[in-house]
């Protein structure tokens, strides 16, 4: 009588080298907790994992999960432990809720937009509309080009926005640009070691506020990492100096754990976002071909910093229309020193 093969036994060898890559996963959810928590970031390839951190905890908690079905008790303590990290580490910006504001009677009340425009932005008139649209009393806008700019006036931006200032010409991706309700008192481009800042004091009715703009290399290369670590010092050295109602925006080419970012923190400058309870909220992620209900995905690139004498109100985001980054406005008030 034939006799029928042995079934292989469950979990197989495969099953075990699959588990075994799995588990190989997490590593870098590993390196970026221990960087983070160490305050270090040495090179790009560290900071690309610290920038998708939260990321990598969800990974982790799959990989928890896969431990528990397949009965690898080793992979779910692995899985688990870099869990546990990833959540000391965001945990804290997850569960804060929006903090409560101080109220004067005395505050200025003024709004600021952000939008990053995306150079090879395919519908320059309907992004532009959608800020127009928005209304706020400032608007930074980065990546900013001469066609870009066109765009933006023809659809009455330059009625909106009588004040305005940038580098002319406007020369490549990093540009950045402030336009303003208001008139400036003083108004400047200037450099900062290697970060070129476009630095604005506005006249608002009852008070004046100075607007940074700057926008870092990204640090996508060797050499763009290194210069992007010192513009973050610079930017760190202007804003430990600046004027108590200052506030500085633009795409950081940073993400909330990083901790080139996070220095800047370590001055009297306050994150926004995370005020509000929306630090790891992504502003840096989406296709500029996608729809543009899409939200985006990877992390919080576009910042807002608000100095001591600035209280945040409120900050709701505006759709990706042709840009891979997300614009939003902010609602501030200028308190009475």
């Amino acid at each position: 009588m034939r006799s029928s093969p042995t079934s292989p036994p469950w979990p197989s060898a495969r099953w075990h080298d699959v588990i075994g890559w799995i588990a190989v996963l997490l590593l870098p959810g590993v390196v970026g907790v221990v960087t983070e928590r160490a305050d270090w970031c040495p090179d790009r390839i560290v900071a690309a994992v610290q920038l998708l951190l939260p990321w990598w905890g969800g990974l982790a908690l799959v990989v928890t999960v896969v431990g528990l079905v397949a009965a690898e008790v080793w992979l779910v303590v692995a899985g688990a432990i870099v869990v546990v990290g990833v959540a000391v580490v965001t945990g804290p910006k997850l569960l804060r809720g929006r903090r409560a504001r101080p109220s004067s009677p005395s505050e200025t009340r003024f709004s600021v937009g952000l939008a990053n425009l995306y150079v090879d932005n395919e519908e320059p008139d309907a992004a532009a509309r959608q800020l127009l649209e928005a209304a706020p009393t400032i608007l930074v806008l980065t990546e900013l080009t001469p066609d870009l700019l066109d765009a933006f006036d023809a659809a009455g931006g330059s009625d909106r926005y009588p004040h305005r200032l940038h580098r002319e010409p406007l020369e490549g991706e990093y540009e950045a640009g402030i336009f303003s309700v208001h008139g400036f008192a003083v108004a400047k481009v200037h450099t900062e070691g290697d970060l070129r800042v476009v630095d604005a004091t506005v006249a608002l009715p009852d008070g004046e506020v100075r607007v940074v703009a700057v926008h870092p290399e990204a640090p996508t290369s060797h050499d763009g990492f290194r210069t992007w670590r010192r513009q973050l010092r610079a930017l760190r050295g202007l804003l430990a100096q600046a004027e108590p109602a200052t506030i500085a925006l633009g795409d950081f080419n940073a993400g909330t754990l990083q901790p080139p970012y996070e220095a800047l923190l370590h001055t009297p400058f306050r994150d926004a976002h995370d005020l509000m309870g929306q630090a790891l909220a992504p502003s840096w992620g989406t296709g500029p071909s996608l729809p543009r209900w899409v939200p985006a995905l990877v992390a919080r690139l576009d910042h807002l910093l608000v100095g001591p004498s600035i209280s945040v109100i409120e900050i709701r985001s505006l759709d990706a229309v042709g840009s891979d980054h997300q614009p939003f406005v902010a609602d501030l008030a200028l308190l009475d020193a």
